[in-house]
């Protein structure tokens, strides 16, 4: 690494150590993890106590400290930066959280919208014990379903990688991945079927890639959905995602 790459690699570092204190983490736990699991080799949990940037609430989340930094760069964009903090969310009563990783942002939700009931989806098998962990440990009875979301029900081979935040269906082509694993499918109608919702008041997108798919075979369900809260992958465009979207507007 040269002198660039390591002031870089510094400056991020810091970056990430300030963003975490403004959660309620003492600047030095996201150091004094790096070195357990770079220096000393250290693995398991890591459990840690935040505060919500909004409500002001704290929860107990459980994370994996390294080596790749995947679940502290999902908290510290879901927790510090609230990335997906609108003031219309507040009145949302049911929540589906496409893509749920290992619970971070229903717990997030729920500790903003305490009444909220939450229904979560995960594919990757390696997320889903820490999922329930965490949204146990908070004390949240979200219905978990093991699976991805697709424009059919069945089964489909799920991309992974080191950073448990990046695995991806392959019909998604996002990224040129090498491992997988396979994985039941689902379609959303039928899943807002079997929790008996007829509407969902938030639908929360992360789903690494599939989100065009799904938003154009979203005509038994899309008119169940009251507000969306998505990232865009770069296999499509916000422009093109809002044209599958705009008949219902």
């Amino acid at each position: 690494m040269d002198v660039r790459q390591l002031v870089k690699h510094a400056r991020w570092h810091i970056g990430m150590g300030n963003d975490l204190r403004r959660i309620g983490l003492p600047w030095h736990t996201f150091f004094r993890a790096y070195a357990d699991t770079r220096v000393r080799k250290g693995s398991g949990l890591k459990k840690i106590v935040v505060r919500h940037g909004v409500s002001g609430q704290e929860a107990i989340l459980h994370i994996r400290p390294g080596p790749d930094l995947s679940d502290w760069i999902v908290l510290r964009g879901i927790w510090a930066h609230q990335d997906y903090f609108h003031p219309l969310i507040r009145s949302c009563r049911t929540i589906l959280d496409l893509g749920a990783n290992i619970g971070i942002g229903a717990v997030w939700f729920r500790t903003l919208i305490p009444e909220a009931e939450v229904v979560c989806i995960e594919p990757d098998p390696r997320n889903l014990a820490l999922a329930r962990l965490n949204l146990a440990g908070n004390g949240i009875s979200a219905k978990i379903f093991e699976c991805a979301v697709a424009p059919y029900s069945g089964r489909s081979r799920l991309g992974i990688e080191t950073d448990t935040g990046r695995s991806s269906l392959a019909d998604a082509g996002l990224y040129a991945q090498e491992h997988f694993v396979e994985v039941k499918t689902r379609r959303i109608a039928e899943i807002l079927d079997e929790v008996g919702w007829a509407r969902v008041d938030l639908l929360k997108m992360d789903i690494e890639g599939m989100e065009r798919d799904i938003l154009a075979d979203g005509s038994d369900w899309l008119d169940r959905v009251g507000m969306m809260l998505m990232e865009v992958h770069q296999n499509t465009s916000p422009e093109e995602l809002s044209a599958l979207l705009r008949p219902r507007a």
